[in-house]
């Protein structure tokens, strides 16, 4: 591992609460990361460059850590650090890497069934990738991640009201945009 091979360079509390960081927090910010770039090894690079960022940040983190909620504020802090990288990535390629539905149709229902829905289920991961990054950060927290409102609050720094405003602003947003791709109102 990059992030784990830079630590020599640090003292031994410092290695100590960076590779605690590392262990705990890893999988949720690759699954972050994942959800934003929709690649499994793209998402790896942007963990791994998002902790090579937060290395140069060891005594700010260990501070966050100190303070009165830290566990939010720090995980947070992990949070925006990778959304932030995952993001710049996806601005720097212009691709999208995203297919969410498995390759391998559910038996429960026809083929056709699957396809439609598999397109459908598309059509609506693109439409949440056009939002503005305020909207699409918090469409992607709570019904991706099932996040509270009082928790998107703490990662998107604004207030639980706004957190309601700003899903219903985007849910609003991504209705006007799949009916008018649609020509229909009736969805």
């Amino acid at each position: 591992m990059v992030v784990i091979s830079a630590l020599p360079m640090m003292d031994s509390k410092a290695q100590d609460f960076m590779v605690s960081l590392y262990e705990q927090y890893r999988i949720p910010m690759w699954r972050l990361a994942m959800s934003i770039v929709g690649n499994e090894s793209v998402a790896d690079d942007v963990v791994q460059t998002s902790f090579l960022h937060l290395l140069g940040k060891t005594e700010l983190l260990q501070d966050i850590g100190r303070q009165k909620n830290s566990p939010k504020s720090l995980k947070a802090y992990l949070f925006i650090t990778v959304s932030n990288t995952a993001k710049n990535h996806m601005k720097g390629d212009r691709i999208s890497y995203r297919d969410d539905l498995p390759d391998i149709p559910d038996n429960r229902i026809s083929a056709e069934d699957y396809l439609i829905l598999k397109e459908e289920w598309q059509e609506i991961r693109n439409a949440v990738l056009l939002l503005p990054d305020r909207y699409k950060d918090a469409v992607l927290l709570r019904y991706e991640y099932h996040y509270s409102y009082s928790e998107i609050s703490l990662l998107m720094g604004i207030s639980v009201n706004n957190v309601g405003f700003i899903l219903h602003r985007a849910k609003s947003q991504l209705k006007k945009t799949l009916m008018d791709k649609d020509g229909s109102h009736d969805r």
